[in-house]
């Protein structure tokens, strides 16, 4: 089988703008969606297959009656549908089906299957350059994200989505992306599939809350720190988050516990030992502020907050001497900052 581009070729004419594009990617992406759901309707039809076939959903791709739509799919988009290419990734580059051997051997001839020395089924090429192409597209995202260009960002995401919509980690930067446009509302929408398709991943569920938090549903972000919580007992940003939200209303042992569990886990957690000092001293028990500020720097002394918190707190309790030099040393940490920018 000919060799075909996922996506949209690159634009030879340069009059042609990019706007022109962006709908030719669209109407691409609104076509390969429906022609895959047509696949899996023609699919959900199927007869129940047991346990010794394997991934039922895989076998029923491949159903005689299906293999029509796969290859006429691969034909006009080079590329396999992305239920197939999703079990082959699942089944670390191998895909171990019991069907038919006729449907095998058709599968095998179409060019979208290849098979090793044994005789066990692998990875064919199309389905690694589509691989390929999405981690090339999901790291320019990344990089673009990292210049704070979120428009250009967003339009990696979406490539990549267009080419897998269950790729998780796309949908999870596009929602710190909307994040980080002040779109809430999209933010959300994108959190909510990321945790869909994925609901074991803690960095999604911590993202996830951190945005509730910052638009007031302090329910919602608990019940994510929560969940996160739930998968991972040791997850120490689900912990932390969980205590700055206790400590913001004022619950002041709840925000300690999850303080405390976090050092237990982490011991050289910073960010936990400065807002357990923070917490200390807004209750006026400054002994133990300071004592908490001083675990803070001996492990990042350059943060001229756990300096000038420091320096509150021996003010707090009269010690002079020491409060002007935990100052003066903030300042100039502050000084350095503003100098190397």
């Amino acid at each position: 089988m000919s060799e075909k581009k996922v996506g949209v070729e690159e634009d030879k004419d340069s009059s042609v703008d990019e706007s022109s594009s962006d709908r030719e990617v669209e109407g691409k992406s609104n076509d390969r969606e429906k022609e895959t759901e047509n696949i899996d309707s023609r699919n959900a039809g199927s007869e129940e297959i047991t346990d010794d076939k394997k991934d039922t959903s895989v076998v029923n791709l491949y159903r005689e009656e299906g293999l029509a739509d796969i290859l006429k799919f691969v034909d006009r988009y080079g590329e396999v549908p992305p239920q197939m290419f999703d079990k082959y990734v699942e089944n670390n580059t191998y895909l171990d089906l019991v069907v038919d051997d006729t449907i095998r051997e058709n599968l095998i001839e179409s060019g979208l299957l290849d098979t090793n020395d044994d005789g066990k089924v692998i990875l064919d090429e199309q389905c690694k350059k589509h691989k390929k192409k999405i981690e090339e597209l999901f790291e320019e995202g990344n990089k673009a994200i990292e210049n704070e260009d979120y428009e250009q960002a967003l339009k990696y995401y979406d490539r990549v989505t267009s080419l897998n919509l269950n790729y998780a980690p796309a949908w999870y930067k596009k929602g710190i992306t909307y994040m980080n446009k002040g779109e809430p509302d999209e933010s959300l929408r994108c959190f909510d599939r990321a945790t869909n398709l994925n609901p074991r991943n803690t960095r999604f569920w911590v993202k996830k809350g951190e945005l509730y938090c910052s638009i007031g549903k302090r329910e919602e972000a608990l019940k994510c720190y929560d969940k996160a919580i739930s998968e991972d007992r040791e997850c120490t940003d689900a912990w932390h988050r969980k205590g700055n939200m206790f400590s913001f209303d004022k619950k002041k042992d709840k925000a300690i516990r999850c303080y405390q569990q976090v050092l237990c886990i982490n011991p050289l957690h910073q960010g936990s030992w400065f807002m357990k000092g923070i917490l200390h001293s807004n209750y006026s028990e400054y002994d133990e502020a300071i004592r908490c500020f001083e675990r803070a720097i001996s492990i990042n002394s350059t943060d001229e907050r756990f300096w000038e918190s420091k320096g509150y707190a021996h003010e707090k309790r009269e010690e002079l001497d020491e409060a002007i030099k935990c100052y003066y040393k903030a300042e100039a940490l502050r000084s350095d900052d503003i100098g190397m920018k």
